[in-house]
């Protein structure tokens, strides 16, 4: 079962499979990352298996949780990851000029 988090660390079966773990055990590198980017920015780096589809990754963002409202995220380039031969890193640029707060998520359909 794709939803099934058999191990406990909260990533789905199919999201450990989208992004590079194990149902089995925890990995680190599959975790999503926020890398700062001077002076008024980051990145936000996640692995995509190459198998997918890439539009099936669907970053988006809400300046709060309260709000029902999130918009889509566009830009990221991707680039041969360079451990896993199954997978490319995806690199988004996030400007915070201007912005006092702001949440993101990631979801992957299937």
């Amino acid at each position: 079962d794709w939803e099934t988090d058999s191990n406990g660390d909260g990533y789905s079966h199919y999201a450990a499979y989208a992004l590079g773990g194990s149902p089995h055990w925890f990995v680190p590198g599959m975790v999503p990352l926020f890398e700062p980017v001077p002076p008024a920015g980051f990145e936000y780096l996640y692995n995509r298996r190459r198998a997918l589809d890439p539009s099936a990754y669907i970053l988006e963002t809400t300046l709060a949780l309260t709000n029902t409202v999130w918009s889509l995220v566009t830009g990221g380039t991707a680039a041969a990851h360079p451990e896993l031969a199954d997978y490319e890193v995806v690199t988004v640029p996030l400007s915070t000029d201007g912005k006092t707060n702001g949440f993101y998520r990631l979801k992957i359909a299937y």
